[in-house]
């Protein structure tokens, strides 16, 4: 009976702790989640606060995309200060491919723009090393803009606009709408942003 009594107690014992295991994975799961998901609205906010804050500088090009980095003029935290160049691309940062955001200091000169406007650039196709901010793990990065009533490559879009506009000018304008498509480890990612001046043109 003492044999038996120990058996059943085994058997009870080793059921809690299968049900003890899965409790605590589940938690762990969950907690996971909810940090992805913290991390995921973060990034997102942040890249439709900068598409909001966007500034067209005159005669010179106000976003765009390379196939790698997108790049765009903002307004400075504190208006006085100026405008900053801010960058996002998917790259390695040492620790794995991260969507990753970087910003330059605030400036008031043309010349200030153009060196914040190139060193984005070569961030952007830099590994490793300390700048830029990782939000969240992502695989791939494409942008789209809204042109001709439908969604066509950042890039394509960008090349016809040199190309019309002769590579700038006051007449220059910012895209009404831009989408980013991400790959994360969930699967696809899609963040829309539409300018608050956007208006469909009437047929």
């Amino acid at each position: 009976e003492v044999m038996v009594a120990m058996a059943i107690m085994a058997v009870m014992g080793t059921m809690a702790w299968v049900g003890m295991d899965v409790l605590i994975r589940s938690q762990q799961h969950v907690k996971e989640q909810g940090v992805r998901t913290a991390q995921t609205q973060i990034a997102l906010q942040q890249w439709m606060l900068d598409l909001d804050q966007a500034w067209k500088p005159d005669a010179l090009s106000p976003m765009g995309w390379d196939g790698k980095v997108f790049r765009l003029t903002r307004r400075a935290a504190q208006p006085e200060a100026g405008v900053t160049v801010v960058a996002w691309t998917v790259r390695d940062n040492g620790q794995g491919k991260h969507l990753m955001r970087w910003q330059s200091a605030p400036f008031t000169g043309v010349e200030q723009w153009q060196k914040a406007w190139e060193h984005a650039a070569n961030w952007a196709r830099s590994v490793g090393g300390g700048e830029g901010v990782a939000l969240l793990p992502a695989s791939e990065m494409e942008i789209f803009v809204w042109s001709g009533n439908a969604w066509v490559n950042g890039q394509t879009s960008a090349s016809s606009r040199r190309r019309r506009w002769g590579g700038g000018g006051s007449n220059v304008q910012q895209p009404q709408a831009v989408r980013m498509q991400l790959g994360v480890p969930q699967g696809v990612l899609t963040k829309d942003w539409v300018a608050l001046t956007f208006s469909e043109p009437k047929s």
